[in-house]
């Protein structure tokens, strides 16, 4: 970090710096994860593979699953590597598990056809209730190839403030 970003930081509310560090660990720890180990090792810390997740429009805490995105968009954003959709929707995910969020981690494909071959694009976004977390700025251009939706635990269980 530089000078003025260090003092933008220790400016903040003491709840915005410890929701910045825990960003930090967690999108350190999906980046590791990721790149280190094989898919079925980590997959299933996502939650249970779901066909329809459990879709409402209401969530207690619309603005602790938007401060939880903005944390993790702004800290992703400074990290000296590329924080991406996955690494973002992961540490989203587990923020707002432990906040007793109940959300669901969405992953999609599309083809995108160049001039001599086609590729496949693959993005990950993370919504809790109607509420877009992570990565939904560009979620209707891809088809949903799996849903991890929220643990069974969640689903009635209280809610918490950020």
């Amino acid at each position: 970090m530089q000078g003025k970003q260090l003092n933008k930081f220790w400016a903040l509310p003491r709840a915005t710096k410890l929701a910045y560090c825990e960003a930090v660990l967690l999108l350190t720890v999906a980046q590791v994860l990721i790149k280190a180990l094989p898919y079925a090792w980590w997959s299933r810390s996502l939650g249970p593979v779901v066909r329809s997740p459990p879709r409402s429009n209401f969530l207690a805490a619309p603005q602790t699953a938007c401060a939880v995105g903005a944390a993790v968009e702004t800290v992703a954003r400074n990290l000296p590597w590329d924080g991406v959709c996955l690494p973002r929707a992961m540490a989203a995910k587990w923020m707002l598990e432990r906040r007793r969020i109940p959300s669901t981690l969405f992953v999609g494909s599309r083809t995108l056809r160049g001039a001599t071959s086609n590729r496949l694009a693959l993005h990950a976004w993370l919504e809790a209730g109607s509420t877009m977390v992570t990565g939904g700025e560009i979620a209707n251009d891809f088809h949903i190839v799996a849903q991890y939706g929220p643990s069974k635990r969640l689903l009635n269980s209280p809610q918490d403030d950020f």
